[in-house]
């Protein structure tokens, strides 16, 4: 069993405690296959019942308590302070499902470094309400060793660094179960705070894969593939500050943005939907400022 890798579940846990025990069992519950299994929560600082919940399962858990540090620390903390060969991430209000772990397992076993993954979409009850292609927290996994030289970390996008410059592979499978409930820790609403979030931290994830990308870490077997993927960070992060600004209303600084968002697209040699959709709203509050004056 000492070859046997081990893989840890990092539950990411801020005031979850309501949800926490059955992303616990998720973890606990998993099917049979050639690992090793160490379960670590890393407690933000939670303010509820979240240590009642550890304290139920003794020894077969491991917890890590902090003062509340945020999202991007508590991610760092799991690479640091894993002991498994690879890490397996999930938030505290999401589930993976049975199979997860060895199935995931197979493929690093082929000497892959990152894996992700689809996903069903729960709700507050658990229940199945749709399905996703995943790339978010609980649907990756990698290798820790690797991974370390990405910290400190901003987001999970960060280990998807891993996947383009040293081998990756996403499976259409679902095998993580992601909740929408009222207090989920992501705002997905339309808002500027959220798209520049999600700005800010693409267009991080790009700088670091290109200072990777120069450094050449013994795991980088695809430089090239690396600054592609660096470039589309970049095109994705300045298309997301673009509608940051629209949302705003700032129509000057929003059309200031415009080469940048192009500059990297050309740089990408691709155009995706999003780019398509904020210049034809940039368009539109363009005319209406200048050109549509309101009927007497």
């Amino acid at each position: 069993m000492k070859n046997t890798p081990l893989i840890t579940c990092a539950i990411l846990c801020y005031n979850y405690g309501h949800y926490l025990q059955e992303a616990i069992e998720s973890c606990l519950g998993q099917a049979p296959g050639a690992y090793r299994l160490e379960v670590l929560v890393l407690d933000d600082g939670s303010t509820d019942n979240t240590p009642e919940v550890c304290a139920r399962y003794e020894k077969r858990i491991r917890v890590s308590r902090t003062v509340n540090q945020g999202f991007d620390a508590t991610l760092t903390r799991a690479v640091r302070e894993a002991e498994g060969d690879y890490v397996a991430l999930l938030d505290a209000d999401d589930l993976f499902r049975p199979g997860k772990l060895a199935r995931i397992a197979r493929e690093f076993a082929r000497g892959v470094l990152f894996v992700s993954h689809d996903m069903d979409v729960i709700d507050s009850d658990s229940a199945v309400t749709g399905a996703g292609r995943g790339g978010n927290t609980s649907t990756v996994a990698f290798a820790r060793i690797p991974a370390q030289d990405l910290l400190p970390v901003g987001n999970e996008i960060d280990f998807h660094l891993l996947g383009h410059g040293g081998g990756g592979v996403h499976l259409a499978e679902r095998l993580s179960a992601y909740r929408i409930h009222p207090r989920s820790m992501t705002d997905r609403s339309a808002s500027s705070v959220h798209a520049r979030y999600f700005s800010r931290t693409k267009l991080a994830a790009a700088a670091k894969g290109r200072r990777l990308a120069a450094a050449s870490p013994a795991w980088l077997r695809e430089p090239a593939k690396l600054r592609r993927a660096c470039d589309y960070y970049d095109c994705l992060g300045h298309t997301e500050e673009l509608e940051a600004r629209l949302n705003e209303r700032n129509l000057l600084a929003a059309v200031a943005g415009v080469p940048l968002m192009l500059g990297a697209c050309l740089r990408n040699r691709s155009w995706n939907d999003k780019c398509a959709r904020m210049l034809g709203r940039l368009a539109l509050r363009t005319l209406r400022a200048h050109f549509w004056k309101p009927v007497p």
